[in-house]
């Protein structure tokens, strides 16, 4: 309890800055050095990169967690399938067992085992998934033993022993890069000025945007965006959120429970935003927030009063194997909606790599 509170307080003050960010400040300096250090090795080909026999892209992060990165990937796989290409994803599988050799999803896999946003892609895309430490040996898989013609890597920005074609980074407009700082002091796992060599930009709004990246944008940690210097850039949002009982219910708007109060529980990176939205639809919230790819127990979701108990679709997948008895739980689900320029960015990143001949025949 102790340790979670302490984690609390820390990802608070990434946000904001305070004393225990500001003492963690030379582990920073040093962590900045070291990573440094790891691209020039990268650069000067001392460590190597794997080639990939299929276009690889890499949907990422500077920041840790709660970009809204996952329901991204699930778009860009419709999305590029809509312009003939056949997507797979590679993943690290967090939230799993580590996985050091290439594993490529059944339906049988559990989030225990291969992580828990694996599993939610899986069954949201259809898409083959494979997980492994090693990323660069899970495109193998995918290019050998799938009809894949593209890989779609779920994070792996930093994972520079995968090569890749093109990178695309998620940023959130709204919590932007925090106080500034690199880890463990602040949020960054790089510095914001790697966001200018992307290929693309995604913004995550609080809401759906007309347009991505405005010249007046400002980010929290890294002030005004210099947009003439961004490489293309979309905006997104999380919406149309919708609600079922178990997996055997239809889905239905989520403001079909309003005026109902619930218990919410979520174990993910930024708990606040799902409760939050449950409360703009009219709900009322008695708040469970748990860690990021939290492991269930069956306590987690039951109380004494009987109330409804709402779970995001990430925490839905690790409760299929527990048994919630009288348990009222519904799963709410939400998608990416993301703004005209959408398109139109992955139309570019789509005549790239069929320029570069970087496509397995159909």
């Amino acid at each position: 309890m102790i340790h979670r509170r302490l984690v609390r307080r820390l990802e608070r003050e990434w946000q904001t800055g305070g004393p225990l960010s500001t003492s963690l400040l030379p582990i920073s300096h040093l962590y900045a050095a070291l990573t440094s250090l790891r691209r020039a090795l990268y650069r000067l080909k001392l460590c190597k990169s794997h080639p990939s026999a299929l276009p690889v892209i890499v949907i990422g992060n500077l920041t840790v967690g709660g970009s809204g990165k996952t329901p991204l990937v699930g778009w860009l796989v419709e999305t590029f399938r809509e312009r003939g290409w056949r997507p797979g994803i590679v993943a690290r599988g967090y939230g799993g067992e580590s996985q050091h050799t290439p594993r490529l999803l059944t339906a049988d896999d559990s989030p225990a085992t291969v992580g828990d946003e694996s599993v939610l892609l899986h069954r949201q895309t259809g898409a083959p998934v494979c997980v492994c430490t090693r990323r660069a040996l899970a495109v193998e898989t995918l290019a050998r033993d799938t009809d894949c013609d593209l890989i779609l890597s779920d994070d792996g920005l930093q994972h520079l022993a995968m090569a890749r074609h093109l990178e695309i980074i998620v940023i959130d407009a709204v919590a932007g890069f925090g106080n500034g700082r690199l880890l463990p002091a602040g949020p960054l796992r790089e510095r914001s000025e790697r966001l200018y060599r992307a290929d693309a930009i995604a913004f995550r709004h609080a809401a759906p945007q007309v347009s991505a990246v405005s010249d007046g944008l400002v980010l929290p940690g890294v002030g005004k965006i210099d947009s003439q210097a961004l490489p293309v850039s979309f905006g997104f949002a999380l919406t149309a959120p919708r609600v079922r009982r178990d997996r055997t219910q239809a889905w239905q708007p989520l403001a079909t429970l309003a005026g109902c109060r619930v218990h919410a529980v979520a174990g993910i990176a930024r708990p606040q935003r799902f409760f939050d939205l449950l409360r703009e639809h009219g709900l009322q919230v008695i708040e469970h927030a748990l860690p990021d790819h939290h492991a269930y127990v069956i306590d987690d979701v039951q109380f004494d009063d009987g109330l409804p108990v709402l779970v995001t679709s990430k925490d839905a997948v690790k409760l299929d194997g527990l048994s919630p008895g009288e348990v009222e739980l519904h799963e709410v689900a939400v998608k990416a909606e993301v703004d005209s320029a959408g398109s139109i960015v992955v139309d570019t990143l789509s005549d790239a790599l069929r320029s570069k001949g970087s496509s397995r025949s159909r």
